[in-house]
């Protein structure tokens, strides 16, 4: 039986209930505040949202961590984790953990994800998805950040989640700080690869937290700690991979970055009709290739694949194929294993590329 340990931050409240944590902040007056642990997931079918179940006795929790908001959270992140100085909790152990274990082994050591879910997620949606990605992709390892969306799909739940993402800013840096502060001091000749997988709402929740660095510790962005930054199914403005002020800085954190859009993603469509009134990076890929670094973006439309559901015949509005589509894994798996672009089975030439782009589209097929 696959079993997959996920480490994980979470800043939701501690339920009593067997969901273990809620769709709340843990602490209202500071919403960054969050708790590090590991919980070991058994894959016990191939379905899409069931297909894996935890073992309530595994969860391991750690001290809370309380970056608080504002001045007092950059004067934090500034004290985290002094250069040498190894953690053993959450994201740094995650860290720690994976390039000890690369210097031990001969030949290629593999990969580890760092994960941030997207919105109208549970905990428990949150954990199964993280262990299910992880497994599909074939990672040694996986960290998420479960920040508190309501696991409701619906206007008014989804204004709530986007506000919950950008309140749970401070967590989720403070995270990526020990992360890499942790990669910084014990990178050695032989370091472990690591990759990061934002989904939809994950990479507005990542923005803002990679803003939170740039003010802290602008120096810790200055490193490629991730081979491949994936933002899939992002639900984030057109615009926000050329702008200082968004994303434009994972190209200093990240050696490519890999979009993968779909145009018939009925939820980012009412996110761009309905809610945000600005053109969604998930539905067309970047808008503006020319701000962006040369040679540097892969952007693969997903559009003919895209649709999915669950075991119970419920559709996922185009939003899930990151995780499910068999085209699109076995695509994210040969992007993993350093098939050159262009090589990839399934993978063709966009029939109207944008100027500067370097833009495919997977086929429907086997």
């Amino acid at each position: 039986m696959t079993a997959v340990t996920v480490h994980f931050a979470t800043n939701r409240n501690r339920t009593r209930d067997g969901e273990l944590f809620g769709t709340d902040f843990a602490s209202n007056s500071s919403p960054g505040r969050y708790v590090p642990g590991r919980i070991t997931l058994y894959k016990i079918n191939s379905g899409a949202d069931f297909g894996w179940a935890w073992d309530e006795a595994s969860l391991q929790l750690d001290s809370p961590i309380d970056p608080k908001s504002g001045a007092a959270a950059i004067a934090a992140l500034k004290r985290i984790a002094p250069a040498g100085a190894a953690e053993s909790a959450g994201a740094a152990r995650f860290a720690s953990e994976n390039i000890q274990r690369s210097h031990l082994l001969k030949g290629r050591a593999g990969f580890s994800l760092f994960h941030l879910h997207g919105f109208a997620s549970t905990f428990r949606d949150s954990m199964n998805r993280a262990a299910q990605i992880a497994d599909n992709y074939g990672a040694n390892s996986i960290f998420t950040f479960s920040w508190p969306a309501n696991g409701r799909a619906n206007p008014n739940d989804y204004r709530d989640d986007r506000v919950a993402a950008e309140k749970s800013a401070r967590g989720v840096a403070d995270a990526l700080t020990r992360f890499l502060t942790t990669f910084r001091a014990e990178k050695r000749s032989k370091a472990a690869t690591f990759e990061l997988v934002a989904h939809s709402m994950g990479n507005y929740a990542l923005r803002h937290a990679m803003q939170a660095i740039h003010k802290a510790q602008p120096d810790l962005l200055q490193q490629k700690v991730f081979r491949n930054a994936f933002l899939m199914a992002a639900d984030e403005d057109d615009n926000a991979l050329g702008l200082p002020g968004k994303l434009r800085g994972l190209y200093d954190i990240a050696g490519m970055v890999q979009v993968y859009r779909s145009g018939g993603d009925l939820a980012l469509f009412a996110s761009r009709e309905i809610l945000n009134r600005v053109e969604r990076l998930g539905l067309v890929g970047p808008l503006d290739w020319s701000r962006l670094p040369p040679g540097r973006t892969i952007c693969i439309d997903c559009s003919d694949v895209g649709s999915t559901s669950n075991e119970l015949g419920k559709t996922h509005f185009g939003h899930q194929y990151y995780r499910i589509r068999p085209e699109v894994l076995r695509d994210v798996r040969a992007v993993l294993a350093g098939v050159a672009p262009g090589r990839i089975p399934g993978r063709y030439p966009a029939m109207v590329p944008r100027p500067g782009s370097t833009e495919y589209y997977i086929g429907y097929g086997p």
